[in-house]
């Protein structure tokens, strides 16, 4: 069972390692937190958060009695102002994992957070934001995990993982189609136009980033072939496309909107409207009856 993006935004610790210090002074010996499955210790150099892995599994009601100097540590609050997190521990079942996934994020500050997308792990990280769950954050860059130790540094890295920076916003060259296509894209669009099986339309794609919902879009020319489309019962949504191309990446204002369909419309400004697509069709002519007023 994969952690979505969107699954779990709770934090217990919304000031972090000051929140921990405070919960720790509060009961003064070793603590249980939610769901009884993890200690907390003070040790030398920060407070750490400690789970029997083996011992207990996720539908364990009554979990014997746990010797935490034996236990592992899953989570270490350092006094420097790092955080270390050891991913390492034994999966008893998808369920279960997905239960101690979420203690571990209620355990973490808001400004750490982790999902799962297509058999990876991402982690978001912004030692600035007081919160990078929270449903309108921006995410800019995820650090994908490479290591099971994976430590948040107080400045800003994340060790163990790798970072990756998400697309800027982007606008395509302002020239023809032909000349912004790879040969065999040219070859094989002129060969549907000549067999009167072309179609090209502009589309609004949602754009994501790494699984995640950026509230941003991309707006496309899509040309395809529609009898193939036509043809294959339960098609796939890309049956019979030619080519995307991308007019704008990551964009939302209306004033880049509008930028993005005149570009869009000088693109294909030598392909017959015949071809157009509604979309594409509907967008030529009210563009085209603004320009007359």
């Amino acid at each position: 069972m994969s952690l979505m993006h969107d699954d779990y935004r709770y934090s217990t610790f919304n000031s972090g390692l000051d929140g921990v210090k405070k919960h720790y002074d509060y009961e003064i010996q070793i603590a249980r937190l939610e769901y009884e499955n993890f200690f907390i210790m003070r040790e030398d150099d920060g407070y750490a958060f400690k789970s029997d892995m083996k011992s207990r599994h996720y539908n364990d009601r009554n979990p014997e009695e746990d010797d935490p100097m034996l236990a592992q540590t899953q989570i270490k609050y350092y006094d420097d102002g790092d955080i270390e997190v050891d991913f390492s521990g034994d999966k008893n079942g998808r369920t279960w994992v997905h239960n101690i996934d979420k203690q571990i994020l209620s355990v973490l500050p808001p400004n750490i957070h982790y999902y799962d997308c297509r058999d990876k792990r991402y982690f978001i990280y912004d030692k600035d934001e007081s919160d990078v769950r929270r449903t309108h954050y921006q995410v800019s860059k995820v650090f994908e995990k490479k290591d099971n130790i994976i430590r948040f540094c107080k400045n800003g890295d994340v060790k163990g993982a790798k970072e990756i920076k998400r697309g800027e916003k982007k606008f395509a060259k302002d020239k023809p189609l032909k000349d912004q296509l790879e040969s065999k894209h040219v070859k094989e669009m002129t060969k549907a136009r000549l067999d009167s099986d072309f179609l090209i339309d502009y589309n609004q794609l949602y754009a994501t980033f790494r699984g995640i919902k950026t509230g941003l879009y991309h707006m496309a020319l899509e040309m395809f072939r529609p009898t193939k489309q036509l043809q294959a019962y339960g098609a796939a949504p890309n049956s019979g496309m030619i080519r995307r191309l991308h007019v704008a990446r990551f964009i939302r204002s209306p004033e880049e909107l509008v930028k993005a369909e005149k570009l869009a419309l000088s693109i294909v400004g030598d392909i017959p409207e015949s071809c157009f697509g509604c979309n594409l069709a509907r967008m030529k002519e009210r563009h085209d009856t603004n320009a007359t007023v």
